[in-house]
């Protein structure tokens, strides 16, 4: 009788957990349509061995300006503090073992990338960001560009990184409403252009 208790609790947990996720998801994976259709992107959902709706992720994919690029959430949990982030990903392979993390000022502390020794601050006189680069010279160059004059009225609230040849924005949390999503569509074309100024750079 005890197994047989058991068992329909288990079966009233896979009935049940799965719908309450996908309702936690509804509004996320409202606003990858509008990205879906708007900018004709793939949608891949990749599920878990625990079944459908439990522990599933879901990514966008396509290309932009001829860009391949991805949009995807994932999470990361130290000093026992989960953190979800939302990453948009262009492919820039030419950039070889070019290294860049933009810490614009407005951004989030939990959304900002951290850096190690290889990565030297490029010392600015602009307080709208902080710059981290393994080479110096190409980073004071990107920073002359017109880039950072559309980086200033740049609406996000995350942060940047190009790393092992992707250019990536991130911001803290699953995107869930328009506001976020059309930040993240002003990245799409941010990060076109900075992938543009870097093709210039490593010529």
């Amino acid at each position: 009788m005890l197994i047989l208790a058991i068992g329909v609790v288990f079966a009233l947990i896979l009935l049940f957990v799965p719908r309450i996720l996908g309702r936690s998801m509804g509004p996320m994976l409202e606003q990858y349509e509008i990205l879906e259709r708007r900018f004709h992107l793939k949608r891949k959902t990749y599920t878990s061995a625990w079944g459908q709706g439990i522990g599933e992720r879901v990514s966008l994919s396509g290309e932009f300006r001829g860009y391949p690029l991805t949009l995807y959430d994932h999470s990361n949990e130290s000093d026992a503090k989960k953190r979800i982030w939302t990453t948009l990903a262009f492919e820039m392979l030419y950039a070889d073992e070019l290294e860049l993390v933009l810490n614009p000022s407005f951004t989030e502390s939990d959304s900002r990338y951290s850096t190690d020794d290889s990565l030297a601050k490029i010392d600015s006189s602009s307080r709208l960001y902080d710059l981290f680069s393994n080479d110096e010279e190409r980073a004071k160059r990107f920073l002359n560009g017109p880039v950072i004059e559309r980086l200033s009225a740049f609406p996000g609230e995350g942060a940047f990184r190009l790393s092992k040849g992707f250019f990536e924005y991130r911001e803290l949390g699953r995107m869930k409403d328009a506001s976020m999503r059309n930040r993240y569509q002003d990245a799409m074309l941010l990060l076109a252009e900075m992938g543009d100024r870097i093709e210039e750079l490593v010529r």
